[in-house]
């Protein structure tokens, strides 16, 4: 949690936020797989000649993304 509260911009609503939906990192080995759990992980749009714009998946866990929007501002 220490290493948590020292991010620039998060309050303790987020770090509680981001501990139970993550059930304390137990889970989590790499920071890919806490990246692609939160959906933040990029997905290329492209197929042949075509690129279109690249995005986050927002397959993952929705309240993880929801209570870093404001601190990523």
């Amino acid at each position: 949690m220490n290493k948590v509260a020292t991010i620039k911009g998060v309050g303790r609503t987020t770090i509680i936020t981001i501990l139970c939906e993550t059930n304390g990192f137990h889970m989590v080995r790499n920071i890919r797989q806490l990246v692609s759990y939160a959906g933040l992980d990029i997905v290329f749009n492209e197929s042949g000649k075509f690129k279109g714009k690249t995005r986050i998946s927002k397959r993952g866990n929705n309240r993880i993304r929801e209570c870093l929007y404001m601190p990523a501002l």
